[in-house]
């Protein structure tokens, strides 16, 4: 069973629907062992699944916020339609022209980058979509340099126990346990590739979310959680009942006015050095 999609025929959907995150932009810059005194140096990121850009205009605020001037961003993610909405942001000054939109599925293939040439390696809501995890870690030990950075931003399985889309999907946890790693796991996962494993870190209220029309429109296209195209896929008919259950609640909001707040603060920053 596939166990992901690549948001194509939803980009504009996912871009609208699933923002950044500014604090996990913080946390990272702030803990990647940066300092003034390499603003005049080349510094070298990948960003794996960058989307249409929503975590990378939140890391250059930071990094420029810091005086580092002197960048580029590798930006790697399988979607073209993805990759040529994050074009238009550069193209509109959204986003600047040291990012390097480049399409490449990674699961399970070499990153096409030297070793030992990168500075910082991060990525956002990815690694659950992938087949082969250990693989991508052992990746990015091989082109990260020691005592550079990964950081993760992501939930493990137990955090997807009880998770608040189970009201409208009941059978979204049989997905979610088959993708998502459990803490022990995940720490492994940096501890043989190479990595410390230090202190996960909360990531808490930075995009509060009502029950409204475009929460229903990430329902309804799946681009609000990727489980949900794969109930779409084999279980149509429980996607149906669910999708009908969230329209009729937010038509209830729009009569009265009265909007519940999604809330789903379980997600971390997972992060280590390189030995």
């Amino acid at each position: 069973m596939e166990i992901t999609h690549s948001y194509e025929g939803i980009s504009r959907s996912y871009a609208h629907v699933r923002k950044g995150t500014p604090r996990f932009a913080a946390f990272m810059i702030s803990r990647a062992g940066l300092n003034r005194n390499l603003s005049g140096l080349p510094f070298n990121i990948v960003e794996l699944g960058v989307g249409s850009g929503q975590q990378t205009e939140f890391i250059e605020k930071q990094l420029n916020a810091i005086g580092i001037s002197r960048y580029q961003i590798l930006a790697y993610d399988k979607s073209s339609e993805q990759l040529a909405l994050l074009k238009e942001r550069i193209i509109k000054g959204e986003i600047s022209d040291r990012i390097t939109p480049i399409q490449y599925d990674f699961d399970g293939k070499p990153l096409p980058v030297e070793n030992k040439s990168i500075d910082l390696v991060y990525m956002a809501w990815v690694l659950h979509h992938l087949s082969h995890q250990q693989a991508l870690f052992d990746e990015i030990a091989r082109i990260i340099r020691k005592g550079a950075r990964l950081f993760m931003y992501q939930v493990t399985v137990e955090a997807m126990v009880n998770h608040p889309l189970d009201e409208y999907f009941p059978m979204k946890y049989e997905y979610d346990k088959r993708r998502y790693p459990s803490l022990s796991q995940l720490r492994k996962f940096f501890i043989n590739a190479g990595f410390t494993f230090e202190e996960p870190h909360a990531i808490r209220g930075d995009d509060p979310k009502l029950i409204n029309r475009t929460f229903l429109e990430g329902i309804e296209t799946t681009s609000f959680d990727s489980a949900l195209k794969m109930i779409k896929d084999n279980e149509p008919l429980s996607f149906a009942k669910g999708v009908e259950q969230v329209r009729k609640e937010v038509e209830k909001a729009e009569r009265n006015g009265q909007y519940r707040v999604y809330v789903h603060n379980r997600r971390k920053v997972f992060w280590g050095i390189k030995s």
